[in-house]
């Protein structure tokens, strides 16, 4: 499964595009944006085409899976992305708020909503 990952300039023209892999078909519900980084949230909210197109709901949602936030430059490449996985098994889904650090630059900070399991 992979993400597009884009920059789309003052213009409205596409400036940037890359290509990430990730470990699951998982619902990206939305994306943090701060000056220097795009995240991702990537939860355990997984598309399950054949259960949907069995009658059954699209997603399925393993309590042993975890989300992960991927961190990466507003241009970079999926080589550059860093992944950072929860402590256990959570979905976040809206982000409030985002900015770097301004005392750390290897700090970045993300408020989002969270929940432990969704139905």
């Amino acid at each position: 499964s992979t993400v597009t990952v884009g920059v789309v300039g003052v213009s409205g023209r596409m400036e940037h595009r890359s290509i990430v892999d990730v470990m699951r078909p998982s619902m990206h519900h939305d994306v943090a944006i701060t000056t220097s980084r795009t995240i991702m949230l990537d939860g355990p909210l997984v598309f399950n085409i054949d259960k949907s197109l069995a009658g059954g709901r699209p997603f399925d949602y393993p309590l042993e899976a975890k989300c992960r936030f991927g961190v990466m430059p507003r241009r970079g490449s999926a080589e550059d992305v860093v992944w950072i996985e929860a402590d256990e098994c959570c979905y976040s889904y809206h982000v409030m708020n985002a900015w770097d650090s301004p005392t750390d630059s290897d700090e970045v900070v993300l408020i989002t909503c969270r929940m432990d399991e969704t139905s």
